[in-house]
């Protein structure tokens, strides 16, 4: 049973919405929406050490997040709450150290 779901608010011109899976614990996920409904999701991969940004309008295609002097960058423009909610995000999943390290 899922943890966490959301339905789409994007028309189907921006293309298929991802089907994000945690199943082996390696992955961690971030969700918003900003209050024209627009949504954003981010992941980043634990192991790799890879973040990327997803949302309807940029038809939910993956963009690498790289950190740049400890905050993200990515290639779109933000708004500044969808900003801030991609810092929390990049702070939240940098820090985690699998198995404590």
């Amino acid at each position: 049973m899922p943890l966490f779901s959301a339905e789409n608010n994007h028309s189907a011109d921006c293309g298929t919405p991802p089907e994000i899976k945690n199943e082996d614990g390696h992955v961690y996920v971030g969700y918003f929406q900003n209050e024209h409904g627009e949504q954003w999701v981010f992941t980043f991969n634990l192991n790799s050490r890879a973040g990327e940004l997803r949302g309807g309008d940029a038809s939910w295609k993956p963009l690498a997040v790289q950190g740049v002097g400890g905050t993200p960058h990515v290639d779109m423009t933000l708004n500044e709450p969808e900003k801030m909610w991609l810092e929390g995000c990049w702070k939240a999943a940098t820090a985690f150290r699998r198995g404590g390290k």
